[in-house]
């Protein structure tokens, strides 16, 4: 083979060579900056899930006052058209509105709890979208490595015993010797 053959051919496996190394090191930060992104929207949604259980029991909360309240205008009501606390029509109406009162409030809170699991299930959701990044980065970058190797095996292959691989060793280690 002349030396200029084997000279394109060396230059096009250095090229191929450092596509493969950039392409490696394009992945890894480009991995890296999706799993910081994936990473932060599971944390948000995290906090959403807190914030959402922590906004039904104040809710729940509210809604008991409101009911206890309403309780209190009722029992006024009967008082007023002379109708005994302590008669059966004012204890069913008083313990309807506590009953209803309960309920409202536990609803309320199983409501946010759906919700804030939700958010739970969607933030474990990024985490494993994050590990799936990060283990198909791990695959192609073992990918680009056999790249790299079979790309300078064969070369090497090429120019076996030849003077051409002689010439070329010996050209590398004068960059080498250089720097």
């Amino acid at each position: 083979m002349c030396t200029v053959e084997m000279a394109l051919i060396g230059a096009f496996t250095a090229l191929q060579t450092v596509k493969n190394i950039q392409n490696t090191n394009y992945d890894n930060v480009r991995t890296k900056y999706k799993n910081q992104i994936l990473s932060l929207n599971a944390k948000q949604s995290l906090a959403n899930a807190a914030y959402e259980r922590q906004e039904g029991i104040e809710q729940a909360r509210q809604k008991k006052l409101n009911y206890i309240l309403n309780m209190g205008k009722e029992a006024s009501k009967f008082a007023a058209g002379n109708i005994a606390l302590s008669s059966q029509t004012a204890i069913n109406a008083i313990d309807d509105y506590k009953l209803n009162g309960e309920l409202d409030a536990l609803n309320t809170i199983k409501n946010s709890e759906k919700r804030a699991q939700s958010y739970e299930r969607q933030a474990q959701q990024y985490y494993q979208n994050a590990a799936l990044n990060t283990f198909n980065n791990k695959l192609n970058r073992k990918n680009n490595l056999f790249s790299i190797g079979s790309n300078l095996l064969n070369f090497g292959q090429k120019f076996q015993g030849s003077e051409a691989q002689n010439v070329l060793i010996n050209k590398i280690k004068g960059w080498i010797n250089d720097k």
